[in-house]
C-alpha cells in the first residue's frame, strides 16, 4: 500500500503521511494512480516511494505470459 503526503498548505492534512488503497491504471497510454488526489481537499499529493516494491496483480495465472 503506497504512502501520500498532501502539499496544500490550506489542508487539514497539509505534510501528513498517510497510508492508501490505490488503483494504478494506464488511460489513454498515461498512468493514473487512484489515490493521487487528497481526500480533505482533492488536491494532488505526493507518492512517497520507499525502498522495495509492493505490486499485486489480479487475474488468471498466466496473466504475466501473455
Amino acid at each position: 500500500m503506497p504512502k501520500y503526503k498532501c502539499l496544500n498548505k490550506n489542508c487539514k492534512s497539509y505534510n501528513k503521511v498517510e497510508w492508501s488503497n490505490s488503483v494504478t491504471k494506464v488511460v489513454k497510454g498515461e498512468l493514473v494512480d487512484s489515490g493521487i488526489p487528497c481526500p480533505e481537499c482533492f488536491e494532488n499529493r505526493e507518492l512517497i516511494i520507499e525502498e522495495g516494491m509492493t505490486t499485486y496483480m489480479s487475474g488468471s495465472d498466466n496473466i504475466c505470459k501473455r
